[in-house]
């Protein structure tokens, strides 16, 4: 704590994390599901790019929801693309959606 202040947010009782890890963990979240909704009603389920490496990076750093710690990884060949590095790493399988 600093000056009385928490430095951590409770999350659902698994564990204290920092400020960056909860917005890291809200923004996967939030771009994950887009993904898995876009599939579900049959839309456009391309990402932007750029905010699938950001996430991808931020993942396979680690921490509270790092690999391993949502899904299944599933592999896909090095020259894949971001968002299929960033699916697979999360248990989802880019070649065969709905599966």
């Amino acid at each position: 704590m600093l000056a009385g202040k928490p430095t951590g947010i409770e999350f659902g009782g698994i564990a204290t994390i920092s400020g960056a890890e909860f917005l890291f963990t809200e923004f996967m979240d939030q771009l994950v599901h887009s993904w898995d909704l876009a599939i579900a009603t049959d839309q456009d389920a391309t990402l932007e790019p750029a905010l699938a490496e950001a996430a991808h990076t931020l993942f396979q750093s680690g921490g509270l929801f790092g690999p391993g710690g949502i899904g299944e990884a599933i592999e896909v060949p090095e020259t894949a693309s971001s968002q299929d590095r960033l699916l697979a790493a999360v248990g989802r399988n880019p070649g065969h959606p709905i599966a």
